[in-house]
């Protein structure tokens, strides 16, 4: 049996939301997913479970663009620890990765005074 809603309707969890957006820049605070949870009484997977409940899917979808805003233009800005806000977007931002680019075809370029060779390995 499922564990009743905490928050019975959209306009009463949009209306804490609301509350932690001003609570955070009133305390110069950023915003993070999981000071939200903490700010609702609850834990982060419960505020992302809220998410796929039809009802609620847009104001947490909305609360979560904001955070992930937030901490964009803290990467624009150079505020804060770089790396862990690079971190936390790729391993809680939907959709964004930090991406490597590598060249692995196997070629490698060997120069020695006599000749050059190309070995595919």
């Amino acid at each position: 049996m499922a564990r009743p809603l905490k928050f019975k309707s959209v306009e009463e969890l949009s209306a804490k939301i609301k509350e932690y957006f001003a609570w955070a820049e009133e305390k110069n605070r950023p915003l993070t997913i999981e000071r939200l949870a903490c700010f609702l009484e609850s834990d982060r997977q419960t505020i992302l479970n809220y998410e796929d409940k039809d009802e609620f899917f847009g104001t947490i979808k909305a609360a979560k663009q904001i955070i992930y805003a937030s901490k964009a233009e803290m990467l624009n800005t150079r505020e804060g620890n770089t790396a862990g806000i690079i971190f936390d977007l790729c391993n809680n931002g939907d959709g964004y990765t930090n991406k490597h680019n590598e060249d692995n075809k196997g070629t490698t370029i060997i120069i020695n005074d006599k000749s050059k060779e190309v070995i595919n390995d």
